[in-house]
């Protein structure tokens, strides 16, 4: 009776794209170090991310337009990484944890 192995599954590790994830950290850190109260950090917050302001009701897409615009742009510089192989070089370094 012949037995047969079974076949090693390689799992490619998941790292973190550093690159689309920057803007998000850039308005994170300017909602919360400017001064005021949590709502107010809040309203900053979500003004800069999808244009709405929960204390007025008010929508302005033009204050979440820079966001979403580095947010694509990161997209694009991501892509481009791996197309390039650039992002083999980052995972090396870091383990595998970031790309960017």
């Amino acid at each position: 009776m012949r037995r047969y192995r079974k076949k090693a599954r390689h799992h490619k590790a998941k790292s973190i794209p550093l690159a689309p994830i920057i803007p998000l950290a850039f308005v994170t850190f300017n909602a919360l170090s400017q001064g005021g109260s949590a709502a107010a950090k809040m309203n900053d917050f979500s003004a800069r991310t999808i244009g709405y302001i929960p204390s007025s009701g008010t929508f302005q897409p033009s204050r979440a337009v820079p966001f979403w615009g580095a947010t694509i742009a990161g997209v694009v510089v991501h892509k481009a990484a791996n197309k390039v192989g650039v992002n083999n070089y980052v995972r090396r370094a870091t383990f595998g944890y970031l790309s960017l």
